[in-house]
């Protein structure tokens, strides 16, 4: 950001200009009065906004107005703005998509009955538990190897595009089945099916996307594990600092019940998470998990987050610290589309990382 003073032809104000990327507002205030216009420009190149102040009788050298707060506030709704531009559109254009031209129903979860709908063979199809609304928590079993990774989707329900990103990869993996021989996959999802319920029918495009990432009983899922850390509330990062409800204990949920005891009844050693949109990867201080998780960004293009930076938000009651407790690999990816599967993006990493764990 570059400022500059510069008096004005009339010898009774100042002028500053200070210089932003993205777009620029311009601000005119006179006597008595306040005048205030937004000029709007997506060029990309580097724009200005400027301000007129009167100096009432004395001098006044600088009125500085860097990232004032109207200037946040208009930043934010533009970027909400534009995401639910996008996020509308992908979510009419892209739907949930079959596991394979031969059973073009399968994959209409989880607000139908799937396990009534014909599926191949090959994928097993079972639940690992219900929901507080007593929606079944599906899951898929792909292989019989020594190896057991699990993938688990949709745990925030507004993240729409992470269940997507799930009927994407199903498909693929039926596609695939020979070069699974030798590992075991377990596909969840989603594990909030009343929220993803809730942020289908209420798809705020135009505010983030917030509606729907709490379960039935307003508790965020991933703050609700039962680790040294879990508090009756913790933090959620919205372009704000947003406090959640974490549940009265940890484990509290039967979603997040439902999750944990499987994980722990089949001996799982690799778990996967999928949110969005950050277009982020963090493992946690297991050594498998800090391989797979910078093999994710290099193969995705996608930040790597240090267990440092993780640190710094100050998160508590987390599948990630759960994990850390319980020796499991864990890999959180913060996909780059809300309501997007974001499958292209994600391709190469998803199946790149399967292959090297």
């Amino acid at each position: 950001m570059y400022h500059s003073r510069t008096p004005s032809t009339q010898g009774k104000t100042h002028r500053i200009e200070i210089y932003f990327a993205t777009f620029a507002n311009h601000y005119s205030l006179k006597k008595n009065c306040v005048m205030l216009k937004y000029t709007l420009s997506f060029s990309g190149s580097v724009l200005c906004r400027k301000a007129c102040v009167p100096q009432r009788n004395k001098h006044i050298s600088c009125y500085n107005i860097p990232n004032s707060f109207m200037f946040k506030i208009i930043r934010k709704k533009l970027g909400f703005f534009k995401r639910g531009i996008l996020g509308f559109f992908q979510n009419k254009m892209e739907k949930f998509v079959p596991h394979s031209n031969a059973h073009p129903n399968t994959l209409q979860f989880p607000h139908t009955n799937i396990h009534t709908l014909p599926h191949p063979p090959e994928l097993n199809l079972f639940e690992i538990g219900r929901s507080v609304k007593n929606k079944p928590i599906r899951c898929f079993q792909i292989g019989s190897g020594k190896t057991k990774l699990l993938y688990a989707f949709g745990i925030h329900g507004n993240e729409v595009g992470t269940v997507k990103l799930a009927g994407h990869f199903l498909k693929w993996i039926n596609e695939h089945l020979n070069e699974l021989n030798k590992i075991t996959l377990f596909i969840v999802p989603c594990l909030n099916p009343d929220g993803f319920s809730l942020a289908l029918q209420n798809p705020d495009y135009f505010s983030g996307g917030k509606i729907g990432r709490l379960n039935a009983n307003n508790v965020d899922l991933n703050r609700n594990f039962a680790t040294k850390t879990f508090q009756k509330e913790s933090v959620w990062y919205f372009s704000e600092k947003i406090k959640v409800y974490c549940g009265e204990h940890g484990n509290s949920e039967p979603e997040t019940k439902a999750l944990t005891g499987f994980i722990e009844k089949n001996d799982i050693k690799i778990l996967f998470m999928f949110h969005n949109a950050g277009k982020e990867v963090m493992g946690n201080k297991n050594t498998l998990s800090q391989k797979l998780t910078k093999l994710f960004c290099e193969k995705s293009g996608f930040h790597y987050v240090s267990d440092e930076d993780w640190a710094k938000l100050n998160q508590t009651g987390t599948a990630k610290e759960w994990c850390d407790e319980k020796n499991i690999a864990y890999i959180e990816v913060e996909g780059s589309a809300r309501w997007g599967s974001d499958w292209k993006n994600q391709k190469e990493a998803i199946i790149s990382v399967m292959r090297a764990a």
